[in-house]
């Protein structure tokens, strides 16, 4: 998701369907503030890049590598979100270079000024170990930071660490409260994840009235069982194969020949004599 500044005006694409303002006009204008220095108009431009919103031969295709450009101005001279919109093409390769480390880094700067989608990004980032050292904890402390500004993705993800009890205390039902919250609003990730909240808890209740059995937890041991009987499997499978060798040897062996069986007399007679 491409942010607009909260300064700005509603997006290049709204401007164009819904006020009539004449696409050639107004791009020149941001252009030529853009131009000019202005990370404000920069970081627009580079919206309109993204979105396609610019009078071209191509117009309505997206020029990911025009957009990375003005993002990167606007981002050097500190504007938070540009920051945000440069570290999510660098995340996806889009435009420039694919780089977790350099999306991290600029995600970490947007968050660190605010920007809820950085503070998500950049959490998803801490959560997985990309482009930055694995700190579920962190994770956990950005999600938060995000989901009290409202965002939806944020909050679905803070539920699912409140869960399993991911860098933060385990609480399922502070977990469903989040997600619903995200669900509300059409987040389809939320909803699913509900719809998989409110599946274990009926597992559960058919399990026991009282308190059925942790399904993660369960998956987790039927995991671990598999995993063992495939290995099981593998060492018996290994040992057949070697008893079956040493028979295959043992048939095959051919008969000693007549100095073997000399050698084997006179060994026979040195220790019976030792004897």
């Amino acid at each position: 998701m491409m942010l607009d500044t909260p300064s700005e005006p509603p997006s290049p694409t709204l401007l164009l369907s819904e006020s009539g303002v004449d696409a050639r006009a107004m791009y020149e204008s941001v252009l030529a503030a853009a131009e000019e220095g202005d990370p404000t108009a920069q970081q627009q431009l580079g919206v309109m890049f993204h979105r396609g919103a610019t009078p071209s031969d191509n117009s309505g295709e997206a020029d990911h590598v025009q957009a990375a450009l003005w993002f990167s101005r606007a981002a050097e001279a500190g504007l938070a979100s540009a920051q945000c919109n440069l570290g999510l093409l660098h995340l996806l390769g889009h435009g420039v270079a694919q780089d977790d480390r350099l999306a991290a880094s600029w995600l970490s700067r947007a968050a660190a000024a605010g920007v809820a989608p950085a503070q998500n990004h950049y959490g998803r980032l801490l959560q997985e170990g990309r482009g930055v050292r694995r700190d579920p904890e962190l994770a956990a402390s950005f999600f938060e930071k995000a989901a009290k500004q409202g965002d939806y993705d944020a909050m679905v993800n803070l539920g699912a660490a409140c869960l399993v009890g991911r860098g933060v205390a385990k609480d399922e039902s502070r977990a469903r409260a989040l997600v619903s919250v995200a669900a509300s609003h059409g987040d389809p990730d939320a909803v699913r994840l509900l719809q998989c909240i409110d599946a274990r808890h009926s597992d559960e209740l058919d399990s026991s009235p009282e308190k059925g059995p942790d399904l993660l937890q369960a998956a987790e041991r039927k995991r671990r069982i598999e995993d063992a009987e495939r290995q099981a499997a593998s060492l018996l499978a290994e040992e057949a194969a070697m008893e079956a060798a040493e028979a295959g040897d043992k048939e095959e062996a051919p008969p000693p020949t007549k100095s073997q069986k000399r050698r084997k007399a006179r060994k026979g007679n040195k220790a019976a004599a030792a004897a």
